[in-house]
């Protein structure tokens, strides 16, 4: 049975060490992939990022010819009543050139201009805001992007240690494996478990206490 068993551990202490070493290659592997599955994710986010700020500055774009067109209807309604205001003077029997007629005509135009620059002014303010908006899903996308890069980096390293664990683990278990089997260099090898029978060694003491006490 001691023979046996003799025979047997080194042969599970090769097996424990190989499925150490697979485990940490294993684990190393899988490490490596959450990284991979992490940029993957990361470039998806940085598309949508994208498609969400184009959108954003073509509605940017909508928002500010929008307020063009509305300035161009304050002009063009403040020409509309200026033209009233002057033929209803002229059907009073007022010229062109009555004062109260011209002060009349100016203030629709500038009531008018006025309009028009508040209307560019919003669609301006909006435009920025959306192209505002826009450069910062772009930059979210930019982040997330770079943040999945390091992470499979990151990946990379931690399967780089693993390897480095595995090929440690079976170094260290060749090295314990040869120790155990041929000893330390420049020593013998462990002793042998076996020992004298009993017979011999009573044998050996019994001529030991007759040399003792003077017998043959």
């Amino acid at each position: 049975m001691a023979q046996f068993a003799a025979a047997v551990v080194p042969f599970l202490q090769i097996a424990g060490t190989v499925l150490t070493a697979a485990s940490f290659l294993g684990a190393g592997e899988a490490e490596a992939d959450i990284g991979e599955a992490r940029l993957a994710a990361a470039e998806r986010e940085k598309e949508a990022r994208e498609f969400e700020a184009d959108q954003l500055e073509t509605l940017a774009k909508q928002e500010f010819a929008a307020s063009q067109r509305e300035a161009l209807e304050e002009r063009r309604q403040a020409n509309i009543q200026a033209s009233r205001a002057l033929a209803v003077a002229a059907a009073s029997g007022a010229g062109a050139g009555d004062p109260t007629v011209i002060d009349i005509i100016a203030n629709l135009q500038g009531e008018g201009a006025y309009r028009a620059g508040l209307a560019l002014y919003e669609g301006e303010e909006r435009q920025r805001l959306t192209q505002l908006e826009a450069r910062e899903r772009r930059f979210a996308g930019a982040s997330a992007l770079a943040e999945g890069q390091a992470e499979l980096q990151a990946g990379k390293t931690r399967k780089r240690g693993r390897q480095f664990q595995a090929v440690s683990t079976i170094f260290s278990g060749a090295s314990n494996f040869l120790l155990g089997k041929y000893g330390t260099p420049g020593k013998p090898p462990p002793a042998s478990t076996s020992s004298a029978s009993p017979g011999r060694i009573g044998r050996g003491v019994g001529s030991s206490r007759v040399r003792l006490f003077g017998g043959v």
